[in-house]
């Protein structure tokens, strides 16, 4: 990459709290962590990388249940993480 580019990943609020599932949690903070590591890997050539994490978009799927939770869990889930 040429100086002065600019690398964007998008991870979610999941890498920055514990609330949700292990595979996800844990895949998020990984991309925090490359992101973190390329950031300062990459400081030398000017080519700036972060991280964007979104928080919960409000869709039906979030507090209906799933093969994980009943709809009783979801709409808690969905409740605590506003």
């Amino acid at each position: 990459m040429e100086e002065n580019a600019s690398i964007v990943n998008i991870s979610s609020t999941a890498g920055l709290t514990g609330y949700f599932s292990a595979a996800y949690t844990a895949s998020k903070w990984g991309l925090r962590g490359l992101t973190k590591a390329a950031a300062i890997e990459l400081a030398p050539r000017k080519i700036r990388v972060n991280t964007i994490c979104p928080g919960l978009v409000e869709t039906p799927m979030m507090t209906e249940a799933n093969s994980q939770h009943n709809s009783e869990q979801a709409k808690a889930f969905h409740e605590g993480n506003r």
